[in-house]
């Protein structure tokens, strides 16, 4: 009795504040997660291509121009930074943009230097600069839709 009449009608009370916004974790969360890792292994396996820019597709050699190469860069890690934000945000963390974009910026750097090792392949300063564009362009949307949304 004296442990009901100490919690009150109502329970028991917490002494922090309450949560609110999106649910953590569960299954959207790990999916985002899986969708964000699987983006780094497709890089990963793309970047490990030796250096000649022809890509076999269907029997049939293709070449990529460097150009389109390069431009590739951005939208790639576009998209891995709003995988990463997406994931991150599903988890709860208040902080998901900026992990993300270090993330994603972390990932192209390190790609870089993997490149490095592979034969026809070089480390390049100018898409690893690519690479962090894409994340600026994507994190610049983000924060553009967050503030257009209000707080979630």
């Amino acid at each position: 009795r004296a442990l009901v009449r100490s919690l009150g009608r109502r329970g028991p009370r917490c002494a922090g504040p309450t949560r609110s916004g999106p649910p953590r974790g569960g299954p959207g969360a790990a999916l985002w997660t899986v969708a964000a890792v699987g983006a780094m292994a497709a890089i990963l396996l793309v970047s490990s291509i030796p250096g000649d820019r022809r890509i076999e597709v269907g029997g049939r050699v293709v070449v990529v121009p460097p150009t389109l190469q390069n431009l590739l860069h951005v939208p790639v890690y576009a998209v891995l930074c709003a995988l990463w934000w997406r994931a991150l945000r599903g988890w709860g963390l208040r902080a998901a943009l900026p992990w993300a974009a270090a993330i994603a910026v972390t990932y192209g750097i390190l790609d870089e230097v993997h490149q490095a090792f592979v034969p026809g392949r070089y480390a390049s300063v100018a898409d690893a600069l690519l690479n962090a564009g894409g994340v600026s362009l994507a994190a610049a949307l983000l924060r553009r839709r967050q503030r257009a949304s209000g707080p979630t």
